[in-house]
């Protein structure tokens, strides 16, 4: 049996391929620089997958382009996929090989977080290093949802607006600095804003994020055309669509989760 993993910072989607039958399977997402060995172990052994009959493990994984991660990553897998040949790769790979299965071209990721890559039909070459939720992931869920809540939080938004989405101060505030996965709480204020996004305000707010995204990301590295996957990029295609346009910049396609045309790479190439 060949087990495929596709994991962002929010969740993991599982496929099990045995023979021409297919199952699937979820949990949260597995980014190593979020969460540890016991969240991990734990979070695998409340799914009602056959370990012991996995013979192969293809870990694609938000968080594992370097090598220390990926390592880390590798180990963990391989305590609980004891009878398994476990290999990891980055998120970046299992976006360009969904994307484009075995041809060239330029590939990006818009979901929890963001990134920016080439694929050459094999591997891929991050345009650059990926500074996370913190510093960087431009135009992504928790940079939404960062952008959002400072204008909220700054009382820059319109009461009528603010008082629609039925949000308060201090519990944004406690949860913003308490909670364990701060970038998926960050991230989780894309859904409101795309439920509002025809308010004028939220509007604006996502029209900037996309267009920082495409000056930071795209235009530096001579970017013209490209491909993405992840929920945002899904969702907000129209927007970031509009944002592309107004560079001169072309979206060729969009997929939300690249799981199953991963399925589908490894029955055809493995």
């Amino acid at each position: 049996m060949i087990l495929i993993a596709d994991s962002g910072s929010s969740t993991t989607e599982w496929r099990l391929l045995d023979g021409e039958s297919i199952s699937q399977y979820q949990c949260i997402g597995l980014n190593p620089f979020i969460v540890d060995e016991h969240i991990i172990s734990d979070t695998l052994s409340q799914l009602e997958i056959p370990f012991d009959k996995i013979t192969e493990l293809h870990f694609y994984g938000a968080g594992c382009g370097s090598s220390e991660k990926s390592d880390f990553m590798q180990t963990a897998l391989q305590s609980v996929f004891i009878c398994a040949d476990v290999m990891v790769y980055s998120d970046l790979l299992a976006a360009a090989r969904s994307l484009f299965q075995k041809n060239e071209g330029v590939i990006g990721i818009l979901g929890t977080g963001s990134n920016v890559a080439k694929y050459n039909g094999d591997s891929v070459e991050p345009f650059s290093t990926s500074m996370g939720y913190i510093l960087g992931d431009e135009g992504s869920g928790n940079a939404l949802g960062k952008r959002f809540l400072k204008a909220y939080l700054g009382d820059k938004l319109d009461k009528a607006l603010i008082l629609k989405i039925g949000l308060d101060k201090v519990t944004i505030l406690n949860e913003l600095y308490s909670h364990s996965f701060p970038n998926r709480y960050l991230a989780s204020f894309a859904e409101l804003m795309f439920r509002n996004r025809t308010h004028p305000q939220v509007a604006q707010l996502i029209k900037q994020s996309f267009d920082e995204w495409v000056e930071v990301c795209l235009l530096p590295n001579n970017i013209t055309s490209l491909s993405l996957c992840g929920s945002v990029a899904f969702y907000f295609h129209a927007e970031i669509k509009r944002s592309c346009t107004n560079f001169n910049i072309s979206i060729t396609s969009i997929l939300e989760k690249p799981i199953a045309a991963l399925a589908i790479f490894h029955k055809a190439f493995q």
